[in-house]
């Protein structure tokens, strides 16, 4: 067997390994492959909500760096490792408030200084409302809906796959995950966002799907994307 071979079958066997265990491998031996995995896997999330929630591509960076330097002080705190991308979720979304803020602030006494500002591409300031109020109701789900919502609707990971990855029924991952898809509709009407224009934080297609037919709110159950961020 090649070297090569060799690599090619240790990645994908990584792939199938739940985060639970990437998890474990690193909290107890400090497994570097382990960590690269558990990056590769749930960087794009982290990536997209950091670049979704800041204006500027140099505090996305840090934010995104902070994000995974939290998971290196804290992955024996995590009690449950099938929840990872929903705490990775919950620690992007609160970091990149915190830069949001300071973001404003810093952005603030430049105006009152009246210096001439450089032309910036800054994201229309109702979108990023949006967009924060999403983030911030995601974060108000039950635990399972969460666990749920952000694996398959902000990740998507298929919902079989999710499954197996969560050692739960194929029907509890799609019961929970409509759900989840209602519950936040619910919760964002009664912010004054319409149902039919919820913002589309996905990084996949996975975002935009309705609910499976055995979910009777389907006809609700749904998110419509405004076009992606460009990320390189």
């Amino acid at each position: 067997m090649t070297p090569a071979l060799l690599r090619a079958v240790a990645l994908r066997a990584d792939a199938i390994t739940p985060d639970a265990d990437l998890l474990a491998r690193y909290a107890r031996e400090r497994d570097h492959p382990a960590f690269e995995e558990l990056v590769r896997r749930h960087g794009p999330l982290v990536w997209a909500v950091c670049r979704q929630m800041l204006p500027h591509r140099a505090d996305a960076e840090d934010a995104f760096q902070a994000v995974f330097l939290a998971l290196v002080r804290s992955a024996a705190a995590i009690r449950d490792g099938r929840t990872l991308p929903a705490w990775l979720h919950g620690v992007a979304v609160r970091v990149a408030t915190r830069a949001r803020r300071e973001f404003a602030r810093r952005r603030t006494r430049e105006r009152t200084a009246a210096l001439p500002e450089a032309d910036r591409s800054v994201p229309d300031a109702a979108w990023e409302g949006l967009v924060a109020a999403v983030h911030e109701e995601v974060q108000r789900l039950p635990d399972a809906e969460r666990t749920a919502f952000v694996l398959c609707d902000l990740e998507g990971v298929a919902q079989a796959d999710a499954a197996v990855r969560l050692g739960w029924p194929l029907g509890s991952v799609s019961g929970r995950l409509c759900k989840a898809r209602q519950r936040l509709l619910d919760r964002l009407t009664a912010r004054g966002i319409a149902p039919a224009v919820v913002v589309g934080i996905g990084l996949t297609a996975g975002a935009a799907r309705a609910c499976r037919p055995n979910c009777s709110t389907q006809s609700k159950c749904f998110l419509v994307r405004r076009p992606r961020l460009r990320v390189s």
